[in-house]
């Protein structure tokens, strides 16, 4: 930060305080916050159709590119919603894409 007078004081932040910061508010840590809540399930998905952030972590990773229903959301923008039994968790939900 420079001052009037031509002064500055400089700042370093540790590369881990960074990823820190960085995490705090990325995507998975919405998705905890979520899911911590009365939400069932939630995922983020990628326009590569990949799941970068999960409320089940086995889920990141996991690649929905033969599923056209969300590359019509995820790439095309579209919006979806349906109901279904979701056994994982032995609930009935309503799924928003």
């Amino acid at each position: 930060m420079k001052i009037n007078t031509g002064e500055f004081v400089q700042a370093g932040v540790t590369a881990d305080r960074v990823t820190e910061l960085t995490e705090k508010f990325g995507y998975q840590a919405l998705i905890d916050e979520l899911s911590a809540n009365e939400v069932v399930y939630v995922s983020f998905i990628n326009k590569d159709l990949t799941v970068v952030a999960d409320s089940n972590p086995d889920d990141i990773g996991v690649s929905y590119a033969d599923d056209q229903t969300i590359k019509d959301v995820a790439v095309d923008g579209k919006s979806s919603a349906s109901e279904y039994f979701y056994e994982a968790e032995n609930k009935d939900v309503y799924d928003v894409l």
